[in-house]
């Protein structure tokens, strides 16, 4: 199967799945974002083959981001105007696609597995990341300028670690 029928596999399933759920906008030209129900968000990057989705829950007084995407464009300014409240990030685990903006956010937590905090706390390099941003692996295009630079590192704040046990 070529590459970019991988794509167009991803891109109907991410159409299917937010069929339903109230289109809010794109974002930035990298993000599209669906209201779910009431207070939760599905903030999507349909531009590349992964099909990125990550995932805004508001509470009562503060909010959850679930996951931060690839880093490409920036998530925090998509959440700003989503929500008011005070975020925290919750990393699922922490593959590239998940981790990307987690240096913009001061409180990530990340379940308690030594191989996945020793991960967020080692960060990626860019040159981890270069084969994954290539162009044979987008959707659609981005502006080089929407990836910010980095120190040469995504890196976390001291990851919160989530006790699995309760």
């Amino acid at each position: 199967m070529k590459f970019t029928d991988n794509v167009k596999k991803v891109h109907k399933l991410m159409q299917t799945i937010f069929s339903l759920p109230q289109k809010i906008g794109t974002f930035q030209s990298w993000f599209e974002v669906y209201k779910v129900s009431e207070g939760t968000f599905a903030i999507c990057e349909p531009g590349h083959w992964e099909g990125v989705i990550s995932y805004l829950i508001e509470g009562r007084n503060k909010a959850v981001l679930l996951d931060t995407g690839m880093g490409i464009g920036n998530i925090k300014k998509v959440i700003e105007q989503l929500t008011h409240l005070k975020v925290s990030v919750v990393n699922s685990h922490t593959h590239f696609d998940h981790i990307g903006d987690n240096h913009q956010f001061d409180d990530i937590a990340v379940f308690n597995d030594e191989f996945e905090i020793e991960n967020l706390e080692r960060g990626l390099t860019i040159e981890e990341l270069k084969s994954e941003l290539s162009q044979k692996n987008l959707y659609k295009p981005y502006q080089k300028s929407s990836i910010r630079k980095h120190t040469g590192f995504f890196r976390a704040s001291q990851p919160t670690c989530l006790n699995t046990r309760n």
